[in-house]
């Protein structure tokens, strides 16, 4: 919930790792649903930073994040960056 009970978007959604191929980024919330985003492999091979397109998306108070990797290959995440946006509804 990022510490508020405020609604929130996430319009810039940041992940770094090593990632060998083309990836799949959901956003898991309690008033959107699942959102999956690609993550199209970029040639860059060892640690990577990449940005995921999720826009004005979704918004929600809760959310999760879910990576997978569309060829099954093996993966690390090293971390996923989020800053969000808060609206100015509540949630009660």
């Amino acid at each position: 919930s990022f510490g508020s009970s405020l609604l929130k978007r996430a319009p810039r959604i940041y992940t770094s790792g090593e990632y060998p191929g083309d990836m799949l980024f959901r956003t898991i919330t309690t008033e959107s649903g699942t959102r999956t985003y690609s993550l199209p492999m970029n040639g860059i091979t060892g640690l990577q930073q990449r940005r995921v397109p999720v826009g004005k998306g979704p918004k929600s108070r809760f959310w999760q994040y879910e990576i997978e990797n569309v060829a099954g290959a093996d993966f690390a995440v090293n971390d996923i960056l989020v800053q969000p946006v808060a609206l100015r509804r509540r949630v009660q």
